[in-house]
């Protein structure tokens, strides 16, 4: 098991590298490399969390993009670096806002995949890269399936806590790891996404995400009411209203948030790894399993030593994974130490790379 600390141009590059696997009983998978990098930023003020320069690049992994049929490629790993204008040299990962992927054409990837619609309930998002964890890195032989032609949306948008005499040009730079099922010789392990967003209530009669009637010894205390960052909210079918995207007073506030509804998978299976994004001033995410009362996983965030920011936020690999059960209640619990003085900006997110037990392999 590893647990980790935690002009609109593309670049493209193709390459052979050894992606190190967290357990050495395991081969190096040989793979290759899509290079893409965003469309120049400029960074001459303060922009908070959601605020600063933003853009999107539609690509697919295939640079070539002329495969008929399309080959079945399996992405293994991904990292975004913040690199100047001119130079491509690095730059202030403090920049960095996030880095979203998305499919484009999901229903498309969907039809591929689960012919027969029995999978979990996925989503068009596959990665989100954020402050304190700017890469993902699966366990050796793991990965999520997906077409040399999927239209691929990666959007990405810069900030600027700290410098408001800052004056940079700069572009987020992604790299996504990539095998060839045509190149292996066992077949990988498919993984699917699933994402447990923290929220705060701002309507309802309770803070219970997809429960009409709420047993706290259940399901939990519940989250807290809250007060919205953006006007984005989350609605479930009894009526309640959450902000998935909220304010955070000065001082400690410690949120616990139903998620089971938002996890929804139909079948017992196992987590082999799980990314965290969090905003400056938290200082932990934990994903509990309110049935058995124990903690799957527990996140730690740090700040850095001046300034606002994250400089690290503990993320999980394993090559066995955790047991996730599909009649279990979870909870998001985040922890948030704001020591500004005002009113900052929050998010948790737990994304958890599930062992799909559905995935069928296209005939191609």
């Amino acid at each position: 098991m590893c647990v980790k600390g935690t002009r609109l141009v593309l670049s493209l590059a193709t390459a052979s590298i050894a992606l190190a696997a967290c357990s050495d009983a395991a081969l190096p998978i040989t793979t290759s490399q899509r290079i893409i990098e965003s469309r120049p930023y400029h960074i001459d003020q303060i922009y908070r969390s959601m605020e600063g320069p933003i853009g999107r690049v539609l690509t697919t992994l295939d640079a070539a993009q002329d495969k008929n049929p399309p080959e079945l490629l399996w992405v293994t790993a991904i990292r975004s670096d913040v690199v100047q204008r001119t130079t491509g040299q690095t730059a202030d990962d403090g920049l960095m806002c996030h880095t979203n992927v998305s499919f484009a054409r999901f229903r498309d990837h969907h039809r591929t995949f689960y012919p027969e619609q029995a999978t979990i309930r996925a989503h068009p998002r596959v990665f989100t890269l954020s402050q304190g964890q700017l890469s993902v890195s699966f366990p050796s032989g793991f990965g999520i399936p997906m077409l040399s032609n999927s239209p691929l949306a990666i959007d990405t948008q810069a900030l600027n806590l700290n410098d408001p005499g800052l004056d940079e040009q700069v572009r987020i730079r992604t790299t996504i790891d990539y095998v060839r099922d045509a190149d292996l010789e066992t077949p990988m392990v498919p993984l699917i996404q699933r994402a447990a967003q923290g929220a705060v209530l701002i309507r309802g009669k309770d803070g219970y995400h997809g429960v009409s009637e709420a047993d706290p010894g259940e399901h939990g205390p519940g989250c807290v009411m809250g007060t919205p960052q953006t006007a984005s909210n989350i609605q479930d079918p009894f009526g309640r209203v959450f902000a998935a995207h909220w304010q955070v007073p000065p001082g400690r506030e410690v949120n616990h948030a139903l998620v089971t509804q938002f996890i929804a998978i139909p079948y017992d299976t196992t987590v082999h790894y799980i990314a965290v994004h969090l905003h400056p001033f938290a200082t932990s995410l934990e994903l509990r399993d309110l049935t058995a009362d124990e903690t799957v996983f527990r996140s730690e965030a740090r700040g850095p030593e001046t300034g606002i920011g994250l400089e690290h936020v503990d993320s999980f690999s394993s090559l066995d994974g955790i047991p996730i059960y599909a009649d279990h209640q979870y909870e998001l619990v985040s922890v948030y130490e704001n020591t500004s003085g005002e009113t900052q900006d929050s998010m948790a997110v737990m994304f958890l790379y599930l062992r799909d037990l559905h995935f069928t392999k296209p005939a191609l």
